[in-house]
Protein backbone atom coordinates (compact mmCIF):
# COMPACT_ATOMS: atom_id res chain seq x y z
CA UNK A 1 0.00 0.00 0.00
CA UNK A 2 2.74 2.48 0.75
CA UNK A 3 4.35 2.05 -2.46
CA UNK A 4 0.83 2.97 -4.52
CA UNK A 5 0.92 5.73 -2.38
CA UNK A 6 4.25 7.41 -3.12
CA UNK A 7 3.34 5.76 -7.11
CA UNK A 8 0.11 8.13 -7.42
CA UNK A 9 2.21 11.35 -5.49
CA UNK A 10 5.06 10.67 -7.69
CA UNK A 11 2.77 10.80 -10.92
CA UNK A 12 1.17 14.11 -9.58
CA UNK A 13 4.55 15.28 -9.07
CA UNK A 14 6.08 14.40 -12.04
CA UNK A 15 2.65 15.81 -13.69
CA UNK A 16 2.98 18.77 -12.00
CA UNK A 17 7.08 19.52 -12.97
CA UNK A 18 5.81 19.00 -16.59
CA UNK A 19 3.28 21.72 -16.35
CA UNK A 20 5.84 23.80 -14.90
CA UNK A 21 8.55 22.77 -17.55
CA UNK A 22 5.88 23.79 -20.28
CA UNK A 23 5.01 27.18 -18.74
CA UNK A 24 8.99 28.00 -18.40
CA UNK A 25 9.53 26.97 -22.25
CA UNK A 26 5.98 29.18 -23.36
CA UNK A 27 7.98 32.32 -21.47
CA UNK A 28 11.24 31.87 -22.68
CA UNK A 29 10.57 30.97 -26.62
CA UNK A 30 7.51 33.92 -26.99
CA UNK A 31 8.59 36.47 -24.60
CA UNK A 32 4.86 36.51 -24.31
CA UNK A 33 3.33 39.45 -21.86
CA UNK A 34 1.00 38.13 -19.07
CA UNK A 35 -2.07 37.90 -20.45
CA UNK A 36 -1.80 35.60 -24.02
CA UNK A 37 -1.97 31.90 -22.25
CA UNK A 38 -4.59 29.98 -21.55
CA UNK A 39 -4.87 26.68 -19.77
CA UNK A 40 -7.17 24.38 -20.33
CA UNK A 41 -8.16 21.91 -17.57
CA UNK A 42 -11.46 20.57 -18.56
CA UNK A 43 -10.56 16.75 -18.27
CA UNK A 44 -9.05 17.31 -14.97
CA UNK A 45 -11.42 16.08 -12.40
CA UNK A 46 -8.88 15.70 -8.93
CA UNK A 47 -9.69 18.46 -7.29
CA UNK A 48 -5.67 18.93 -5.81
CA UNK A 49 -4.60 18.45 -8.86
CA UNK A 50 -6.96 21.51 -10.26
CA UNK A 51 -5.72 23.64 -7.14
CA UNK A 52 -1.95 22.63 -7.60
CA UNK A 53 -2.28 23.77 -11.57
CA UNK A 54 -4.45 27.01 -10.45
CA UNK A 55 -1.00 27.73 -8.25
CA UNK A 56 1.20 26.94 -11.05
CA UNK A 57 -0.84 29.13 -13.73
CA UNK A 58 -0.85 32.16 -11.00
CA UNK A 59 3.13 31.89 -10.38
CA UNK A 60 3.44 32.03 -14.32
CA UNK A 61 0.90 34.30 -15.51
CA UNK A 62 -1.46 32.91 -17.35
CA UNK A 63 -3.96 34.83 -18.07
CA UNK A 64 -6.99 32.33 -18.15
CA UNK A 65 -7.61 28.86 -16.78
CA UNK A 66 -10.34 26.62 -17.94
CA UNK A 67 -11.81 24.39 -15.36
CA UNK A 68 -14.82 21.53 -15.69
CA UNK A 69 -16.56 23.30 -12.64
CA UNK A 70 -16.26 26.76 -10.64
CA UNK A 71 -17.89 25.00 -7.51
CA UNK A 72 -14.64 23.23 -6.25
CA UNK A 73 -12.81 26.75 -5.10
CA UNK A 74 -15.66 26.90 -2.74
CA UNK A 75 -14.16 23.04 -1.42
CA UNK A 76 -12.11 23.09 1.54
CA UNK A 77 -9.14 20.77 -0.02
CA UNK A 78 -9.25 23.49 -3.04
CA UNK A 79 -8.81 26.35 -0.50
CA UNK A 80 -5.93 24.39 1.37
CA UNK A 81 -3.81 23.76 -1.54
CA UNK A 82 -4.63 26.93 -3.98
CA UNK A 83 -4.15 29.37 -1.08
CA UNK A 84 -5.83 32.63 -2.94
CA UNK A 85 -4.28 31.30 -6.22
CA UNK A 86 -7.81 31.26 -7.70
CA UNK A 87 -8.35 35.23 -6.95
CA UNK A 88 -5.24 36.22 -8.61
CA UNK A 89 -6.54 34.11 -12.06
CA UNK A 90 -9.32 34.35 -14.64
CA UNK A 91 -11.28 31.27 -14.11
CA UNK A 92 -13.76 30.11 -16.73
CA UNK A 93 -16.16 26.98 -16.70
CA UNK A 94 -16.61 24.67 -19.43
CA UNK A 95 -18.09 21.82 -19.17
CA UNK A 96 -16.95 18.74 -21.09
CA UNK A 97 -19.44 18.72 -23.95
CA UNK A 98 -18.79 22.26 -24.51
CA UNK A 99 -15.00 22.17 -24.62
CA UNK A 100 -14.85 21.57 -28.27
CA UNK A 101 -17.06 24.52 -29.13
CA UNK A 102 -14.75 26.57 -26.91
CA UNK A 103 -11.63 25.61 -28.62
CA UNK A 104 -13.34 26.19 -31.99
CA UNK A 105 -14.60 29.82 -30.67
CA UNK A 106 -11.01 30.39 -29.14
CA UNK A 107 -8.68 29.58 -32.84
CA UNK A 108 -11.75 31.50 -34.55
CA UNK A 109 -10.53 33.92 -32.28
CA UNK A 110 -6.95 33.50 -33.63
CA UNK A 111 -5.78 31.79 -30.54
CA UNK A 112 -3.17 28.31 -31.07
CA UNK A 113 -2.63 25.52 -29.11
CA UNK A 114 1.11 24.85 -28.85
CA UNK A 115 0.60 22.51 -26.57
CA UNK A 116 -1.56 19.41 -25.92
CA UNK A 117 -1.18 16.98 -22.35
CA UNK A 118 -3.27 14.44 -22.22
CA UNK A 119 -2.61 12.57 -18.47
CA UNK A 120 -4.36 9.56 -17.14
CA UNK A 121 -3.68 7.10 -14.09
CA UNK A 122 -3.67 3.40 -14.39
CA UNK A 123 -4.65 1.39 -11.10
CA UNK A 124 -2.25 -1.34 -10.66
CA UNK A 125 -3.88 -2.66 -7.63
CA UNK A 126 -5.54 -5.96 -9.18
CA UNK A 127 -7.27 -6.52 -5.60
CA UNK A 128 -10.20 -3.58 -6.87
Amino acid sequence: MKIMIYSMFLNQLLFLFFIIHILKKYREIKKTPKGELIVVATLIDKIPNLANLTRTCEIFGVSELVIPNKDIINDESFKNIAVTAEKWIQLVEIKEVDLLSFLMLKKNLGFKVNYFLLGFSVNLNKNS
